[in-house]
């Protein structure tokens, strides 16, 4: 009896034996498998730091053979693709993702692409070109890159003075040019400040031959239209200018001292002036340009800000009623409130003669946040307001906004989790376990991209990566609010020369934020 059963569990254990070892050989290469899979993308994350977008795309398209079910690969792909104007690949690496993935986050940037692709022209690439389709082609660029003006730039422009600009980037160097003129340049920005007196206000001290506190640059020129404009690779007419909300009194004129042609325009408190050509056409981005701020006297007129408030965990306005408190010039967070409202919903307007104030927004269940603002004479754009719910005890939450220049930056928090778990959350690995989660990622200008942080005690690093081709973290008006559960708020505003495409913003480690813009507390 006991040979037959003998006789009977041998082939049993080994058929166990071989089904074991075929189970460990599956778990080794899948863990093989997966730690490739993130070297990939570590790669691919590293060429486009570096700019080399070909070894990138062949680092995701690397990542996606090893691991077809992963959504991170996908996304990243095809967010490159459309950063460099190819739309159709975009599209069609999200439609194999979503097929593969039935992942929702897919989903959601491929509807997004696709509403887009039905909104553009039809593709005319495949028709021969004759001078006709050709001269089409010169005057029409709705078929590429979104034009567009770096907003927060130009908010700088026509309302810094020489004080502000030095307080906030520090002076590089400074000439007196004569005739004046006193040519400043600040650190961080490529682009030449020029003050001096004019016939409305006294500007320069004679005394020093530097420029007063308050003065106001008479020119400011940019070294190539990038840093004001996004889009303007290949050239653009005087009709897309047109088309750009908040452009008005458009006109093309000789200059005879400058001798050039000049596309001029109205944007903000600006006067923009652009070379182009005979009809108007601007060739490049490499078109030399220049910035007048409006200087004014006094003006108690009062004007519309129209402003919206947004929920940082879903960018949806704010339903419930917020109060909307306005003091009297920046960082002013307990002087006499000069004009009070309530939101609508989300939706306020505030009058307010021109000048720089501190609005103060309240509202139940929300932490209670502070924003500078500028009002201008001929601003009717509505500004976008993001505040916090209030945070769950033991979490922090960060929430980064920035302008309509570049279009897209990306929050990124990575490191050891308390359990000793790597942990790297941002838009291509949106969650992971009850550790962190991003809440919204926004790529189309302005953020927010909002990280919630519920393992506060492990050992993070947080970063801002610009993901897209244009514009600069510098000059984008990028700030990182950090939201803790007692209630307070810290904002961190990008340092003086940094980086145009990687910004460290800060470290965390057992509770203590620390490491901030490369200072140690």
């Amino acid at each position: 009896m006991k040979k037959k059963i003998i006789f009977i569990l041998v082939p049993i254990l080994v058929v166990l034996i071989g089904i074991g070892a075929v189970l460990l050989t599956i778990t080794l290469f899948k863990s093989n498998n997966a730690n490739e899979y993130t070297e990939k993308i570590t790669a691919a994350e590293k060429y486009l730091k570096d700019g080399d977008f070909e070894n990138a795309i062949l680092r995701y398209k690397d990542a996606i053979k090893l691991d077809s079910k992963n959504v991170e690969a996908y996304l990243g792909l095809a967010k490159l693709y459309y950063d460099r104007g190819e739309l159709d690949n975009a599209i069609s690496v999200l439609n194999t993702g979503y097929e593969r993935t039935k992942s929702d986050k897919i989903k959601a940037v491929l509807d997004d692409y696709n509403a887009e692709k039905n909104n553009k022209p039809s593709d005319t690439s495949n028709v021969p070109e004759n001078s006709e389709t050709q001269e089409n082609s010169e005057n029409s660029r709705t078929e590429s890159t979104e034009l567009r003006i770096n907003d927060s730039l130009i908010e700088v422009m026509s309302s810094y003075t020489y004080k502000k600009y030095k307080d906030a980037y520090s002076i590089v160097s400074e000439v007196n040019e004569g005739n004046g003129l006193v040519k400043t340049r600040f650190g961080g920005i490529d682009i030449d400040f020029y003050f001096g007196d004019t016939d409305k206000v006294k500007q320069i001290d004679p005394s020093t031959g530097v420029p007063y506190e308050t003065a106001v640059p008479v020119k400011i020129e940019c070294n190539g239209l990038g840093t004001i404009m996004s889009g303007a690779e290949n050239g653009f007419s005087m009709d897309d200018l047109k088309n750009i909300p908040g452009i008005n009194n458009t006109t093309k004129e000789y200059d005879p001292l400058l001798k050039k042609q000049l596309d001029i325009f109205k944007y903000k408190d600006c006067t923009i002036k652009i070379e182009c050509d005979e009809n108007g056409r601007v060739k490049d981005d490499k078109a030399w340009n220049c910035i007048i701020p409006d200087i004014k006297a006094d003006d108690p007129t009062a004007y519309d800000f129209n402003g919206i408030v947004r929920d940082a965990l879903n960018y949806n306005p704010v339903s419930g009623s917020v109060t909307v408190r306005a003091r009297q010039g920046s960082n002013n967070y307990s002087g006499d409130v000069v004009a009070e409202t309530k939101t609508n919903n989300g939706k306020f307007v505030l009058s307010l003669p021109i000048g720089d104030y501190t609005i103060e927004l309240i509202a139940n269940g929300y932490v209670n946040d502070y924003f500078d603002i500028h009002v201008n004479s001929n601003d009717t754009e509505e500004k976008s307001f993001i505040i916090s719910p209030v945070v769950s005890s033991g979490n922090i939450r960060f929430v980064l906004t920035w302008g309509s220049v570049p279009r897209d930056l990306d929050g990124h928090i990575y490191g050891k989790a308390k359990n000793g778990m790597d942990i790297h959350v941002y838009f291509g690995n949106p969650v992971v376990g009850n550790i962190a989660d991003l809440d919204v990622d926004d790529i189309h200008g302005y953020g927010c991209e909002t990280i919630t942080l519920r393992d506060t005690e492990g050992d993070y690093k947080y970063f801002v990566h610009r993901f897209s081709s244009d514009g600069s973290i510098g000059t984008s008006g990028a700030i990182v609010k950090i939201y803790t559960d007692d209630g307070k708020v810290k904002t961190i505003a990008p340092p003086a020369n940094i980086d145009p495409v990687r910004w460290n913003v800060f470290s965390i480690k057992g509770n203590k934020i620390s490491d901030i813009n490369g200072i140690v507390y």
